[in-house]
């Protein structure tokens, strides 16, 4: 079962991500990717699931 709440929880993580860490880029370089705050919000996007499998 797809917990709403944990969904909307990881999003707005993410969001937070995005807002104080500028963790979207349309061109990342490699050492951009390796910072923390990318690997963080790669493993909180990973984390969500959409559909059951």
């Amino acid at each position: 079962m797809i917990e709403p709440m944990r969904m909307k929880n990881l999003t707005a993580l993410m969001g937070i991500l995005e807002k104080q860490h500028g963790t979207l880029q349309m061109y990342p370089t490699e050492e951009f990717l390796a910072t923390e705050a990318v690997k963080l919000y790669q493993e909180i996007a990973n984390a969500r699931v959409f559909e059951e499998e």
